[in-house]
């Protein structure tokens, strides 16, 4: 529509002017030109339409009525009118540039831009000088994307007329070829022919921001601001340099200056709420999206942005509502899909959350969601469907580390540890060097065996990231696994107690390590500092189990105490203050405890092994002989360990002979497996033999001669009772506690049989009061007090 300067009397009165001169006159055309062009002044399209049919009813050759005409068509979106109209002119008046430039902006407002683009051509052809040809297909090339050619017409252009809206359009072709220099130097210059536009400093100001270049962006919207005065759209422009300049409270101001400017600018209302969100004011960041909304009741972006705040409160349920909610508002839209999505896997809703994936793979088709999509199946337990999806990531994506990763992982995790080797390879090749690759890499080549390249790859991840725990765990118990450096490894695990600042796992992982470089203090804190936290049998066990090697009975059956009352069932708790108990001639309470071990496992034999031993050394010989002759009758398959505890009880019994025989063939039940248990069987079975009064039979003595010669312990005793060695050198080859015991318990019962009545009870007392509590302790005991000596 054209300019309308007239007052609306004025322009009444020159409208009725005319109608009065048509009254008399209705064929002048002039008039009839001049009431057509007032009428579409006044936005009387209709009217103006009739008086130019009337005007060329008189004079169908009226070329000023079709060019106007055509104007008018235009302003009514009637295009192919225009364009007909436009054709006549040029058929009337042949080749004049400006109608030619008239035509092409109708043909490429109907989007027929080679059309257009032809016309342009034509008229700059008819009028190499016409500025508005070159404006025009300058403007039309740059909306193609033909920048080149736009930039040509545009250098032509600033050579005719030097507007400063000229430098602008060429601006804008330089910053879409992405030379961003010649932009900033065309606004510069935009800026200088007229100096008091607001226009060319916002073009700038965004051209500045585009670049990172925040203080000159900044600059020049205030400036603009100062030209313009209160617009909203420059302090929202402001806020947002702000923002990038870490001035939050002056980009809080600015998006507050902007929305009282104008409440309906939804764009501050996000971007406020955005900078509420990041700064944790989740309340009023709600309020500004929900203002936004208000604004644009189908506006996505802030959907969106309500749910992931919702989810920072755990509003859950509220954050899927909006997910859903911008579903419903665009079903074609993968990131709806893919936020609701992420929110179902984070709350274990894993069919819900693969359904969502499902459709986002069908609307965006990206590696990384399918990616996603293999861990949520991965989740579910369907593992070749996972593996499957990350391969179909890796083919679309070859650079699609996430998926190299978790391919890997889900391979090691199906001992594939070859495959996944590959897969971890790879993420290097593609310079995934992270800490975390090196770690799973170190972790597959310790699975393949690789302990060296192993080592290597963990040292790697602690180098790119010192603070990585899961990288010194894991090469301390490599370290330990191989008995290699295990002073480094020890500093590993400080290092995990370090970073941890404590944990009850990692004291006593660190105190099985000292135990093993034989800190047993350090060992004994470590445990102490793991229970520090709270009860743990584990620690509780391996506590008194290191006090028991220090012989303080007493603190280890208290560890073994609190042990059985963290967990009740817990075997090894029991097994344990078994032992204890009988060291401290708590023999009832050792008793005890082989009957819970019994009732726990009674498919493990030895475990009546242990009640036969508790019932021995409570002097119920009687229950004990039953119990083994009972298990013996059953013939388990391995009967070695009840034929030597009836040995023992019918030793104990009186009954040496037929002790001394028992004993011979638990011998020979252990010289299947194991050759220390039988010497030891051998040697009680002479004992009881001599303690009979019989002469060693054949067999025995057999038996003797092929093991005298042994360095095992204890066939050194065996040479003592053939007179081989004497007391004192078979005292010296004794290196343990346990070992002296079997000395002197033997010592003392060949004395006793010997009628060397004060020195076997020497011999037997030292065994009672330091020896360690075995067989040969019980044997002591009993000595003794047949003897009636000192006892």
């Amino acid at each position: 529509m054209p300019e309308n300067t007239f007052s609306e009397d004025e322009l009444k009165e020159m409208i009725d002017q005319c109608k009065r001169t048509l009254a008399a006159d209705p064929n002048q055309v002039e008039k009839l030109l001049m009431l057509a062009r007032l009428f579409h002044i006044a936005g009387r399209s209709e009217e103006s339409l009739e008086q130019f049919s009337k005007a060329l009813t008189v004079n169908p050759n009226a070329i000023d009525a079709f060019r106007l005409r055509a104007s008018v068509y235009w302003d009514c979106s009637e295009l192919e009118k225009a364009l007909a109209d436009c054709d006549k002119v040029l058929e009337l008046e042949g080749w004049v540039a400006d109608d030619y430039i008239t035509r092409g902006l109708v043909k490429e407002r109907m989007e027929d831009f080679r059309g257009a683009l032809d016309d342009y051509s034509n008229a700059i052809a008819e009028n190499p000088e016409l500025a508005e040809g070159y404006r025009c297909r300058g403007n039309l090339l740059g909306r193609k994307g033909e920048y080149k050619q736009a930039l040509v017409d545009f250098n032509r252009l600033i050579s005719l007329d030097g507007a400063f809206e000229n430098y602008l359009s060429r601006g804008a072709v330089w910053e879409c070829l992405d030379d961003f220099e010649s932009a900033r130097k065309d606004y510069s210059l935009a800026i200088e022919k007229d100096p008091l536009l607001a226009q060319p400093y916002k073009i700038r100001a965004n051209l500045f921001f585009q670049q990172g270049r925040f203080e000159q962006a900044l600059s020049d919207i205030e400036r603009v601001i100062e030209l313009e005065g209160n617009a909203a759209e420059n302090y929202l422009l402001r806020g947002t340099i702000k923002e990038q300049l870490n001035d939050e409270q002056g980009a809080f101001d600015d998006f507050s200056k902007a929305v009282s400017i104008d409440a309906t600018l939804a764009s501050a209302y996000k971007r406020r709420g955005r900078l509420q969100a990041q700064q944790e004011r989740y309340e009023p960041a709600l309020d500004d999206f929900n203002k936004a909304i208000a604004i644009d009741p189908d506006d996505i972006e802030s959907f969106l942005a309500l749910g992931l705040i919702k989810e920072c409160i755990n509003d859950l349920e509220g954050a899927l509502d909006k997910y859903t909610k911008a579903i419903s508002l665009r079903p074609e839209l993968a990131e709806p899909y893919r936020r609701r999505g992420r929110l179902s896997l984070v709350r274990g809703k894993l069919d819900d959350a693969l359904e969502d994936f499902d459709k986002i793979v069908s609307l965006d088709d990206a590696a990384d969601d399918y990616v996603t999509r293999g861990y949520i199946k991965e989740c579910i337990g369907n593992r070749e469907d996972a593996f499957d999806d990350y391969s179909l990531a890796i083919s679309k994506d070859e650079r699609c580390t996430r998926a190299w990763k978790l391919r890997g992982l889900l391979l090691a995790g199906q001992d594939q540890f070859e495959q996944a080797l590959d897969d971890f390879n790879h993420l290097l090749q593609l310079g995934d060097d992270g800490a975390e690759t090196f770690l799973i890499r170190g972790m597959a080549q310790e699975c393949l065996s690789n302990f060296t390249q192993s080592l290597d790859d963990y040292s790697t991840a602690i180098s790119k990231e010192p603070r990585l725990v899961e990288a010194y765990r894991y090469r301390a118990r490599l370290s330990c696994r191989l008995n290699l450096d295990l002073d480094r490894a020890l500093e590993d695990l400080n290092k995990v107690v370090s970073l941890e600042e404590g944990g009850v796992d990692n004291y006593i992982e660190r105190a099985a390590l000292r135990e093993q470089l034989g800190d047993i203090e350090g060992a004994l804190d470590d445990y102490t500092a793991a229970l520090e936290s709270g009860p743990n049998c584990e620690a509780y066990i391996s506590r008194g189990s290191l006090l028991a090697q220090k012989e303080e009975f007493e603190r280890a059956k208290a560890d073994f105490d609190r042990a059985v009352e963290v967990d009740p069932n817990h075997i090894g708790a029991h097994l344990n203050r078994y032992f204890v108990n009988r060291q401290l001639s708590a023999y009832d309470l050792a008793l005890v405890d082989a009957g819970r071990l019994i009732e726990l496992r009674p498919d493990i034999d030895g475990f009546q092994v242990y009640k036969g031993e508790a019932l021995a050394f409570l002097g119920r010989f009687g229950e004990a002989v039953e119990l083994c002759e009972q298990y013996v009758a059953e013939g388990k398959e391995r009967t070695a360990p009840f034929l030597m505890l009836l040995a023992l009880t019918q030793y104990l019994s009186g009954q040496y002979a037929k002790s001394g025989a028992t004993f011979f063939a638990a011998q020979l039940e252990f010289g299947k497996n194991e050759p220390g248990n039988a010497i030891n069987a051998l040697v009680f079975s002479i004992l009881a033999n001599r303690k009979a009064g019989m002469t060693i039979s054949a067999s025995v003595m057999q038996k003797a001669d092929e093991l005298r010669d042994l360095t095992i312990w204890p066939a050194p005793v065996i040479r003592f009772l053939l007179n081989e060695l004497s007391y004192e050198e078979l005292l010296e080859l004794a290196s343990s506690q346990a070992e002296k015991t079997d000395v002197h318990t033997a010592s003392g019962i060949i004395r006793s049989i010997a009628g060397d009545l004060k020195g076997a009870a020497e011999h037997l007392a030292w065994s009672k009061e330091n020896g360690v509590c075995c067989y040969e302790k019980l044997l002591a005991i009993h000595e003794l007090k047949s003897l009636a000596i000192g006892v």
